[in-house]
């Protein structure tokens, strides 16, 4: 059916976080569905998936570095009329905390547009020892994605790290003890 309508058409179809090869034979057969001109995005964490597709370039993406990633920041939680260095300090800490992440980048620009300096100060206490829903929903299809094993793998070193993290807490604890005896 999108064959027969859409032959000699040009368009531009961009299927998002493609993961099975019998979708992308359905939404996108083959060149010869459209038009000449014709542009199919794909995005996918399965290369694989590209390649048995038969696509024409493969672009691979990494997270954004600092300069990146604060310029990102900056178009969506503008300071206009603010004090610059009064935010400065507070946007590398939002930059750390995304990560390089750009969705999350997004999202927490989004959020601080409109608020005040304290308003930015308290936003990021909170998300050190609460996460963003909207980041975490982003993250969760990610693991999502994952195959069973890779989740088992993940989970193992996340608990890993939380246990070798309460373990390094605990030692600087003793330290101080045995310091003050």
């Amino acid at each position: 059916m999108i064959k027969s309508n859409l032959f000699h058409r040009k368009v531009l179809i961009v299927l998002d976080d493609a993961d099975d090869h019998k979708q992308l034979v359905a939404l996108a057969g083959s060149h010869d569905w459209f038009g000449q001109g014709s542009r199919i995005i794909i995005t996918t964490r399965e290369e694989n998936l590209l390649n048995s597709h038969a696509v024409d370039m493969i672009h691979h993406t990494s997270l954004l570095n600092d300069k990146e990633a604060i310029e990102l920041f900056c178009k969506r939680a503008p300071r206009n009329d603010r004090n610059v260095e009064d935010y400065e300090l507070l946007s590398k800490g939002v930059v750390s905390y995304a990560g390089g992440l750009p969705l999350a980048l997004i999202v927490l620009g989004s959020f601080l547009c409109d608020k005040d300096i304290n308003e930015w100060r308290s936003a990021l206490a909170r998300l050190k020892e609460v996460p963003n829903a909207s980041i975490l929903e982003t993250l969760k299809i990610s693991y999502d994605g994952l195959k069973q094993v890779e989740k088992t793998l993940f989970l193992d070193i996340a608990c890993f790290l939380e246990e070798r993290i309460k373990m390094m807490r605990w030692k600087s604890l003793m330290l101080v003890v045995f310091t003050l005896l």
